[in-house]
């Protein structure tokens, strides 16, 4: 009986070390694909958290120094510096061979209440909110930045964003450009595909090339020319087809009307030649997920180690 009870136990070890394994290996397979990165957090007093090589200071000016992918998103919270890409990407993609792939939560650059910050030549991507965030910051410039799921400006007024990519999270219907409760910014020589406005006043928009794919929507009063020159819609020959140019100015004889209270009256026949944003780096390509050595192992130990304890046994019972 001794020894059918100690065969028994055995057994119902292996067993259930098995199944917890096989439990480790499911959830490893079918875990949430969404997540948070962690951040980056440039704090009000200028230091960096955590510390990192990602990024070098020189006085005010912070600097990437390599892509950040599947890493940290980023958050400023202090004044008066400049964040300087250097062409490198911050992406929130992450590819596997068993998952395809993954967005992260959250935007990938945020200001928060910060004044005079100044990011340029920089590229994010791959977060399910939108990729760059002002909120409650003012007087800040965007330059020369690539954003594939738009910018959203909250609270935040005097702003200046000028040579940037801000396209739309079409899946999400989420405009490359987002306004809410945001006046007197100004929006120069940027490509910007769909458009929404919510309670914001006096926001300047001229030499844009603006993509309406899915909607435009204007809540407000603001202005779309400088007094001689608008935008580029590109739908606007399809909504005006009598339109035609005035004599070789690249102005279109019929202003381009969204509401009563925002009409752009110079709009163009052609698009504005933006100059191009930073050179993307390329995407990682889909790896396959980690093989568990350490589970497996430990499987491996605990079978070899019962089979020893059981051989010696019988050994010890046939003598």
């Amino acid at each position: 009986m001794e020894k059918k009870a100690l065969i028994t136990t055995a057994f119902i070890s292996i067993l259930l070390f098995s199944a917890l394994a096989g439990i480790a290996f499911v959830n490893l397979a079918k875990a949430d694909p969404m997540f948070f990165l962690p951040n980056i957090l440039i704090k009000s007093d200028g230091s960096i958290e955590p510390e990192t090589d990602v990024i070098t200071r020189t006085g005010n000016v912070y600097s990437l120094t390599v892509d950040i992918s599947g890493q940290y998103s980023i958050k400023i919270q202090c004044s008066n510096i400049v964040l300087d890409g250097a062409g490198h990407i911050i992406n929130g993609t992450l590819l596997s061979s068993e998952r395809g792939r993954w967005f992260s939560d959250g935007n990938g650059l945020s200001l928060e209440g910060v004044t005079n910050v100044t990011i340029r030549n920089i590229e994010i991507t791959g977060f399910s909110d939108f990729d760059a965030s002002l909120k409650n910051s003012h007087t800040c410039y965007f330059l020369k930045i690539k954003a594939n799921d738009g910018v959203t400006l909250e609270n935040s007024s005097s702003n200046l964003i000028t040579e940037c990519n801000l396209a739309a999270l079409t899946e999400a219907v989420q405009p490359g450009a987002y306004l809410t409760s945001s006046n007197n910014n100004k929006f120069y020589r940027n490509n910007i595909t769909d458009l929404l406005l919510i309670t914001s006043n006096n926001n300047i928009f001229f030499e844009n090339n603006f993509v309406i794919d899915n909607f435009l929507s204007i809540g407000g009063n603001n202005l779309w020319d400088n007094g001689t020159v608008g935008n580029y819609w590109g739908d606007y020959l399809s909504k005006y087809p009598n339109a035609s140019e005035i004599g070789n100015s690249r102005i279109g004889d019929t202003p381009y009307v969204m509401n009563s209270d925002n009409i752009d009256y110079y709009p163009l026949m052609a698009p504005f030649e933006v100059p191009p944003a930073p050179t993307p780096s390329p995407e990682p390509q889909p790896e396959a997920e980690p093989f568990p050595i350490t589970l497996v192992l430990a499987s491996v130990i605990t079978v070899v180690v019962i089979g020893t304890g059981l051989l010696v046994y019988f050994k010890k019972r046939s003598k």
